[in-house]
């Protein structure tokens, strides 16, 4: 089993950047672009990755606003 002490600060992270960042979307919204964005940018699924890894990715996202490249 996985270590269940990685979900609180992960959402805690996650959460922290959604507010400042992107606090007019809805949570669908959200992860739908950013899948889309680690698709395009990062050439691969969010399914694969572990939270420290899409953690990563959701701050360098949030960095960018956004914005594909």
């Amino acid at each position: 089993m996985r270590n269940l002490n990685r979900i609180k600060p992960f959402c805690e992270d996650f959460a922290l950047l959604w507010r400042q960042t992107f606090p007019d979307l809805r949570f669908g919204q959200l992860i739908t672009n950013f899948a889309a964005w680690v698709d395009r940018v990062k050439k691969t699924d969010i399914y694969y990755l572990e939270e420290s890894t899409m953690i990563e990715y959701f701050r360098e996202y949030c960095e960018k606003k956004g914005e594909f490249r």
